[in-house]
């Protein structure tokens, strides 16, 4: 059965709705390794939208933090524009402060990978 969270949040109680979230739909982080990729399209400044909010995830990875995970990573691979342009992307949008020394350039190691068609049949939605 599908599931859906509704919240009333504002950019300065994000942590409560994070929390909440948390609460409903239970994660076992403890021991694991935690990836979050928040969306960086592009170099912006955060108030244009363009990518995920700083307090969206600084709350996201101090939640993740009390949970005892292994090891956090915070990345994305910003495309088009500024493809390859990490670190600045990152510090422009003040993703890089809100990924509390957690972030990493995760589009050094890139690798293209073949598609498997035996993994999609047509019709079938993603």
């Amino acid at each position: 059965m599908t599931q859906v969270m509704i919240h009333p949040a504002s950019y300065e109680n994000v942590r409560q709705a994070v929390d909440r979230a948390f609460e409903h739909f239970s994660l076992k982080l403890q021991d694991k390794r935690v990836l979050i990729k928040p969306n960086v399209l592009r170099a912006s400044h955060w108030n244009e939208g363009i990518v995920t909010h700083p307090s969206v995830l600084k709350a996201v990875v101090e939640k993740i933090e009390t949970m005892d995970p292994a090891s956090i990573i915070v990345g994305d691979n910003p495309g088009l524009f500024s493809y390859g342009a990490n670190e600045e992307s990152f510090e422009k949008t003040g993703l890089m402060d809100a990924a509390g020394g957690h972030y990493e350039n995760i589009g050094n190691d890139s690798v293209n990978v073949d598609f498997n068609p035996d993994f999609f049949t047509l019709g079938e939605s993603l």
